[in-house]
């Protein structure tokens, strides 16, 4: 089951996430980073909303995640993971399904039975029939810094007499850009530190990456990784149905890997303690045990960015469409309390003029326009009764503040503890959230009388 069909290997099987490592390679070809977000919602993906060779393709798909809580923004990173399917989706939707075939092909992926590649949306999430030893040469591509060398069953021959003839001839090519692949391996590295390959690392201080992969029903599972000097591909699987167990939703009559157990183990888990068995023993042997990767490139981490734009005073239909058109994402924040006329946009968060990754979710806030107000004419009169006038209008007291000027001397009107000046002017436009600053008339040398005088 390891080889092709014309080695009288089985036809293959569904490769389920492992072919995720595709889309993540051709997201890096196009300038995209690690760090930009995608959006992992499970919905419905229109007709013709994917492209071959530039060309509208693809049927009306709605792609499910593993589980629940995978859903919303995140980024490419963190979809890597923990392989949320949907978020890879996302990915290929902004690439070009026929370019991340292509990338398999140059990484020697082929279906087994020998017909060509499929391409249409659901491939992204490993529906092609695959050979093991195929997904195996791939992610040892990557590890390769991206140099492909078709698979060879004979290194060397040792005769009789101790002495080495040659195996058989390699045949490399460089697949992928180096720095490309550093990047690719960066984030499988995360599989086995933080994600769906945690129980498969036997931690003995060699780094290790890869890519886990479960199709529909858990019929298929996969798991493939590689170190710095081997590779592996471990299939536990389906090879035929059982006819009694035909339902409309598994035609084949499988059987669930998630429903059985196997040596006392849950079927789904075996592919984790086959590949940590393997890897272990290999790592125990000098001669196959692996270092350090390079280090994945910088500007790949990020990707592209760009700066949030104000939209502040627009419709919120106007603002959706200004941060469409820069490949961010919004959000509808709802009403908020503002001076702002209802219905226009208030705020955003993140704030204008924050640098972001493209594909960040911009949330878009609504003044309801319950600040609004006009400022009352408090000129004349005593401060505490300004301080109530302005209570009544809904501005806070605690936004209030004084300056003092000098009060007339002498005879006639006593200006004392009397209000000058407001600012802002009586009959001004304001916000109930305003500060205020209210210029009272003290002693006559400008200074603030003292002993209670001016009661607030």
């Amino acid at each position: 089951y390891s080889t092709d069909q014309a080695y009288g290997g089985s036809t293959g099987f569904q490769t389920g996430s492992t072919y995720k490592i595709f889309t993540l390679t051709d997201w890096l070809q196009n300038g995209h980073g690690l760090q930009e977000r995608v959006d992992g919602t499970p919905r419905t993906f229109a007709a013709n909303s994917f492209k071959c060779k530039g060309q509208p393709t693809g049927s009306i798909y709605e792609p499910k995640n593993d589980s629940g809580g995978e859903g919303g923004s995140r980024t490419v990173l963190s979809a890597t993971t923990n392989s949320v399917n949907v978020a890879f989706v996302s990915m290929a939707q902004k690439l070009d399904l026929c370019d991340i075939r292509d990338d398999a092909i140059a990484m020697g992926v082929h279906r087994a039975d020998g017909k060509e590649l499929d391409y249409y949306p659901s491939t992204v999430l490993g529906v092609n029939q695959i050979a093991p030893l195929s997904m195996a040469g791939a992610i040892a591509t990557v590890a390769a810094g991206g140099l492909y060398c078709a698979p060879t069953a004979v290194d060397k021959v040792v005769g009789p007499d101790g002495k080495e003839l040659p195996g058989q001839e390699k045949s490399c090519t460089q697949a992928i850009d180096p720095k490309i692949a550093a990047t690719v391996v960066y984030a499988l590295k995360t599989v086995f530190t933080a994600g769906t390959a945690t129980s498969a690392n036997p931690r003995d201080g060699v780094e290790l990456m890869g890519k886990t992969g479960t199709t529909d029903g858990s019929y298929q599972n996969w798991l493939i990784g590689a170190t710095t000097k081997v590779a592996l591909a471990v299939w536990v699987g389906n090879i035929q149905g059982d006819p009694a167990k035909r339902t409309a939703k598994n035609l084949g009559g499988e059987q669930s890997l998630r429903q059985i157990s196997v040596g006392g183990a849950n079927g789904y888990s075996l592919k984790f303690t086959i590949f940590k068995t393997a890897i272990k023993s290999l790592n125990a042997n000098p001669a196959y045990r692996g270092g350090a990767f390079p280090p994945p490139d910088a500007a790949l981490l990020a990707g592209r960015s760009a700066i949030v734009p104000s939209v502040i005073g627009q419709s919120p239909t106007a603002a959706q469409a200004l941060l469409s058109s820069l490949q961010f994402n919004y959000a509808d924040g709802g009403p908020e309390a503002s001076a702002l006329p209802a219905g226009v946009v208030s705020r955003t968060d993140p704030p204008a003029g924050t640098s972001t990754s493209i594909g960040q979710t911009v949330t878009v806030y609504t003044s309801d326009g319950s600040l609004t107000t006009t400022m009352p004419n408090v000129v004349g009169l005593a401060r505490d009764k300004a301080d109530s006038t302005l209570a009544s209008y809904g501005f806070n007291p605690s936004n209030i503040s004084y300056t003092w000027v000098a009060g007339a001397p002498g005879p006639g009107p006593n200006q004392t503890c009397t209000v000058a000046s407001s600012n802002p002017a009586a009959g001004a436009s304001a916000s109930k959230s305003d500060p205020i600053t209210l210029t009272v008339y003290g002693k006559p040398d400008g200074s603030e009388p003292g002993g209670g005088a001016c009661p607030r």
